[in-house]
């Protein structure tokens, strides 16, 4: 019931299979349902009981300021109280909580235009209706209103009568990514300076009389509100980049709380006609559900008053739903009768067949604040059209096959990543791993060549002898201020022959002389080049940190792990460095530390690290890398496709991540893959800097493609879609 002080809320669940040793616990966003942490989640109780089916109630009083919730019902041991599975619902449930009733739901709606989509999974139409029908998750595109991009879009609902609003509350859309690139994008929630145009304002006009239609609206409507506020009310209300919903909380004559809430600062508004509008030149509005409070008299459809209250408010769920929204241990699977074969004494053989090596996982826990089940992403992946994916930002600027030019900027570095998000890519790939004193940064070799004198060396005419050394034996200031260059790659003959050219370029050049390096000591322009050389070198060893805070936060991000293989590199993984718990722990520190909402899926070619990765964390898909061999390895068979897809399986990955060639070379085994694992199939390789060998991949149900040649590709898409027209 509602009182002066708490909103008091039933809820009801329905659970499948036995229930003699679980509980059904309530979990939530506020500190009535633990606030996300699970040992403080709300046990619920225990009401009916039949056969497989059993039914799960809890009434809970939330605080007077409490305005949304969202929550999802997690399953614990009874008598270890241990976590055994929890819901993973894209986004997690929701409920308004309010005195009053909405009187915007199922009412007439109207806006400017209506975008319509043939993308999969539910192509049509995103019709105004979509916006007050009650379903307020707005992490599927299907189920949000949505406008086509235009100028000054708007969105309206008719009451049908005049009401004295108390609050509204506009759940947003989480479909951000998928709007276009910048400059129209929205700015990190870490940056400080950001490098995308922020998104435009919105109004919320509330109006006696029905407002204009045409093309100056906005105008007219701001207009009329500055010079008659008793018949048009006009609001702008600011965005959360990551927020799921945004409230508006109006004073209530009579109520000596100001609408039960304490923010209740806006005054009195009467109006029959809500509208939602952008002030922009050109942009799309699109939300999930918009819900007007009241609290005067409602008559619904059969004449009956609605109560004035929401006395004693009652919640069904339906089902805990184990096939379709869990995403708990396997061991939940696993019967307890289930037993195993044993061999008879008299079959043994005495003499040894053969040799079986078993090694184990000792994992640890990753403990962080924001390390919890709110939002469980790491088995949801959405229909959409395959993803262009730029790999180490715009491609590879050292080294490069089939004639394809480098790129334009230094791979893996700020710049390449930013550039790749403007020109269009969906997501880019980049590798991390550690320096020595534990800090995260992005390069992609193991080794780096650092020479044996500081980088000021050159000023004095000396050129470092250089070493191979292993990043991981440096610290990070040691790898800003050497004098560091790439360990070189093994090139094709067109490198091989740039190479020579230039080792021999004073010859070819004739009886010219080529200058020395200037002897003597260090001069200012020396100084100053030394210092945009340190600038540069910084800039070469991008910390993950220093990604996160600065590039556009609508650009995913594909994290590949970089660690060594027991093959070629025993002893480099063997060492303290790649302690498995500990390295793997700094990345996600960093992750979780400075991510905010960003799309994220983590990538490894270790298993090992795959398995961690997924059990360390609940938030983000983690993919196996696989070379996607068709023929068996004797060495290491976890090269073959057919290794990888059981793996991912086995393990519950998002899916893989596998060298294009087989699928090139046999483009129908991509949707049989597909079909066989369940999960994602995104490939990387040289052949994924052809535009047509992407294309065929992508006809094929590829999911995703990871190209050097990110910036072509695009362009050339666009071009098709220019001549489709």
């Amino acid at each position: 019931m509602k009182t002066q002080d708490c909103t008091e809320v039933e809820f009801a669940v329905r659970l499948l299979g036995t229930s003699t040793e679980r509980v059904v616990y309530l979990l939530g966003n506020v500190s009535e349902l633990g606030a996300w942490d699970v040992e403080k989640a709300l046990p619920m109780e225990l009401i009916e009981c039949q056969g497989e089916e059993s039914m799960w109630r809890a009434t809970v009083e939330f605080a007077v300021n409490t305005n949304t919730l969202e929550y999802k019902y997690v399953v614990k041991h009874k008598q270890t109280r241990e976590l055994v599975s929890w819901e993973g619902l894209p986004g997690n449930r929701t409920l308004t909580i309010a005195l009053g009733n909405n009187v915007a739901l199922g009412a007439a709606s109207h806006q400017s235009s209506t975008y319509t989509t043939p993308r999969a999974p539910i192509p049509g139409p995103r019709e105004a209706k979509l916006g007050n029908n009650g379903n307020t998750n707005g992490f599927q595109e299907w189920r949000c209103c949505r406008t086509n991009k235009e100028a000054n879009p708007w969105w309206e609902v008719d009451l049908g009568k005049e009401y004295t609003i108390s609050s509204i509350h506009l759940w947003n859309a989480m479909t951000y990514h998928e709007q276009a690139r910048h400059p129209k994008g929205r700015p990190p929630i870490t940056s400080k300076a950001s490098t995308s145009i922020p998104s435009p304002p919105l109004w919320v006009f509330i109006s006696k009389e029905s407002l204009d239609r045409e093309a100056d609206s906005l105008m007219n409507a701001q207009a009329k509100a500055a010079t008659d506020a008793t018949s048009v009310q006009a609001i702008t209300i600011d965005r959360l980049f990551d927020s799921r919903v945004r409230s508006l909380n109006f004073f209530v004559p009579g109520d000596e709380n100001g609408g039960g809430r304490p923010d209740s600062t806006i005054p009195t508004v009467e109006g029959r006609y809500v509208r939602l509008q952008y002030a922009s030149a050109s942009s799309a509005l699109q939300f999930a559900e918009l819900e007007v409070i009241t609290q005067d008299p409602v008559v619904s459809l059969d004449r009956k008053e609605a109560p004035h209250t929401i006395s004693s408010l009652k919640t069904d769920d339906g089902f805990y739903g184990i096939s379709n929204s869990l995403n708990g241990d396997i061991n939940e699977y696993v019967e307890k009768s289930n037993k195993v074969a044993l061999i008879r004494d008299d079959y043994i053989r005495k003499s040894i067949v053969g040799q079986l090596t078993l090694s184990y996982l000792v994992l640890t826990p990753f403990v962080h604040p924001k390390n919890n089940i709110a939002h469980v992403w790491r088995s949801y992946w959405r229909e959409r059209p395959p993803l262009t994916i730029g790999h180490r930002g715009m491609g590879r600027s050292y080294y490069q096959v089939d004639g394809y030019r480098l790129a334009l900027t230094r791979e893996n570095t700020l710049a390449s990543f930013i550039l790749a998000g403007r020109s269009g890519a969906d997501f880019v790939e980049f590798d991390v791993q550690l320096t020595k004193d534990q800090v995260p940064i992005i390069y992609h070799d193991f080794l780096v060549n650092a020479g044996l004198e500081d980088k000021h060396a050159g000023a004095f005419g000396t050129k470092p002898e250089t070493y191979e050394i292993g990043i991981h034996d440096m610290t990070y200031r040691q790898l800003t201020q050497s004098y560091t260059t790439p360990v070189p790659h093994k090139g094709n003959k067109t490198q091989v022959l740039q190479n020579r050219v230039k080792k021999h370029w004073a010859r070819l050049q004739g009886d010219k002389k080529v200058m020395s390096p200037r002897r003597g000591h260090i001069t200012r322009d020396a100084e100053k080049d030394n210092e945009e050389e340190e600038h540069h070198l910084v800039d070469f060893f991008p910390r993950l940190e220093d990604l996160l805070k600065h590039v556009p936060a609508e650009v995913g991000l594909n994290v590949e792990i970089k660690y060594p293989d027991p093959f070629f590199r025993a002893t480099m993984r063997s060492s303290s460095q790649f302690a498995i718990n500990a390295y793997l722990d700094k990345v996600l520190q960093c992750v979780f530390d400075h991510a905010g909402s960003r799309r994220i899926f983590f990538s490894c070619f270790d298993p090992s690290v795959c398995i961690a990765l997924r059990a360390k964390q609940a938030k983000y898909p983690v993919l196996l890398l696989t070379y996607g061999s068709m023929a068996p390895q004797v060495m290491d068979s976890r090269m073959t496709l057919q290794f990888a897809t059981n793996f991912a399986k086995m393990e519950k990955l998002q899916g893989i991540v596998s060298n294009s060639n087989a699928f090139v070379e046999t483009p129908e085994l991509a949707p049989l893959v597909k079909k066989d694992m369940q999960r994602v199939l995104m490939t990387w390789g040289d052949q994924n800097t052809n535009h047509e060998m992407v294309q065929l991949q992508k006809r094929h149900a590829v999911d995703g493609v990871i190209s050097d040649n990110v910036i072509d590709l695009i362009n050339q898409d666009k071009k098709l879609q220019i001549q489709a027209k």
